[in-house]
């Protein structure tokens, strides 16, 4: 919280209010780096979330790499592709945020067991190595 002296008593009784609201909305990782950092007012936890949550911020990052490495399995040819394009956006939004890409290997499991089941359902469909 802000000091009295600091704002006026109408900034201090909206910075009261909307302290609990905006930590409660929180996901507990930022509000223990905001605890940690010291960023206890209002505006440092808008901060923090706003860092957080923009794009190529670090919840933006582990999104992309987490569907890199493990994407959805399809269940129709429908879906394969879909999955297969939002897979192929993530790898160059990573690449463009500099991140560095799994090992091939873990790719072409990955991308294996995303659309395994359409393989083994439909004829026409091989999965090559």
């Amino acid at each position: 919280m802000i000091p009295e002296f600091v704002v006026g008593a109408q900034r201090l009784a909206l910075e009261k209010r909307l302290w609990p609201l905006l930590l409660a909305s929180l996901p507990q990782s930022i509000k223990e780096d905001c605890v940690t950092s010291g960023r206890l007012a209002v505006v440092g936890l808008l901060f923090a979330a706003l860092v957080s949550f923009s794009p190529g911020g670090s919840d933006d990052k582990a999104a992309a790499l987490q569907f890199i490495h493990a994407p959805p399995p399809a269940r129709t040819a429908t879906e394969a592709e879909a999955t297969l394009r939002k897979r192929q956006a993530n790898l160059k939004k990573a690449s463009e945020l500099g991140l560095v890409l799994p090992d091939p290997s873990v790719c072409y499991r990955a991308l294996h067991l995303a659309v395994q089941h359409v393989e083994n359902a439909c004829e026409d469909f091989k999965f090559r190595s």
